[in-house]
């Protein structure tokens, strides 16, 4: 998640022409996340664009591509179980476009309607939404994270796909990039007007009350606030009976609560620790919870196993 502050400091210290400050912004924004490279080499190719920032920016594309190469084609391969391959992950993803990243990348080119699509489906458009559609003013800097924003809308696992999570923190400071040049160039072509050009400050005083109400009422319209309903008590007097020190395959919305008390691992599988739900004292899942790192379906299909393996089961 700090991801959008350092890419935010290396597109400003870009703008001010700061080098230094600049690769150590985008050095640390790259090393959050591999899809990073992605969205650097975008600033990379802006960067080229500009005389006073070129070199910049070859810098910038041969870091990105650089850092890519060896974050996708060696840290991940490695850091992957033996039995394990990058295939399984993008056919999990983007299994309806193909099995590799070249046949994701031929199927996009190849279907431009259903790239459109998605790249207006609503968690992006809610994001502009929010701040009024101004960011489209910016349109150049928006490019940016094009590429990004088509990865993750195009793959069909559900938090991906709909920007929750994480996956929103790289577009993000491109929205932000994108509004603020967006403001300027919406300021200058108001300001053609001559009645608005004489009474700058009332339209300017206008606007700003006006932006204020669109975003207000955009902005969380939609947002449930949480409640200890007699679901969320449930859970709660669940988990109490948990003995301390006792290891726990769970939910993940289970394991900020047992940290403190159990040994909380993600269920069916912590990939990362090698503890499948078996070796666990307890299991502990909710199918109306998140089910992340499964998608529902998964998730509702591992619980049914467990049940008709085990009769006795506590529910």
């Amino acid at each position: 998640m700090m991801e959008p502050t350092f890419l935010l400091g290396a597109i400003f210290f870009l703008l001010k022409r700061k080098m230094w400050p600049y690769f150590i912004c985008l050095v640390l924004a790259l090393s959050c996340k591999e899809d990073i490279p992605i969205y650097a080499l975008g600033i990379g190719i802006y960067a080229l664009f500009n005389r006073k920032s070129r070199l910049i920016g070859v810098l910038t594309c041969f870091i990105s591509i650089v850092w890519a190469i060896v974050s996708w084609k060696v840290i991940i391969p490695a850091a992957l179980p033996s039995d394990a391959d990058v295939s399984r992950f993008v056919s999990s993803r983007w299994g309806h476009l193909g099995s590799t990243y070249q046949d994701v990348a031929v199927a996009l080119l190849h279907q431009p309607f259903y790239v459109m699509k998605c790249i207006f489906s609503d968690a992006p458009v809610d994001m502009l939404k929010i701040l009024a559609f101004i960011p489209f003013l910016g349109f150049e800097v928006l490019l940016i994270a094009l590429p990004g924003l088509i990865l993750n809308t195009t793959a069909n696992f559900e938090p991906q796909a709909t920007l929750w999570l994480h996956y929103a923190a790289p577009i993000i400071p491109f929205v932000i990039w994108g509004y603020i040049i967006g403001l300027k160039r919406l300021r200058y072509l108001v300001l053609l007007v001559p009645w608005c050009r004489k009474n700058s400050q009332l339209c300017l005083a206008s606007g700003v009350c006006v932006l204020t109400i669109l975003m207000a009422l955009s902005f969380g319209a939609e947002y449930t606030f949480y409640s200890f309903n007699s679901h969320v008590m449930a859970k709660y007097r669940v988990m109490n009976q948990i003995p301390s020190g006792a290891s726990v395959s769970c939910g993940t919305d289970f394991v900020p609560h047992l940290v403190r008390k159990a040994n909380p691992y993600s269920f069916p599988y912590e990939q990362g620790r090698d503890r499948r739900y078996r070796h666990c004292d307890f299991i502990l899942v909710d199918r109306k919870g998140t089910p992340w790192p499964l998608q529902k379906e998964e998730l509702n299909l591992e619980i049914d196993k467990i049940l008709s393996k085990h009769q006795n089961i506590l529910l």
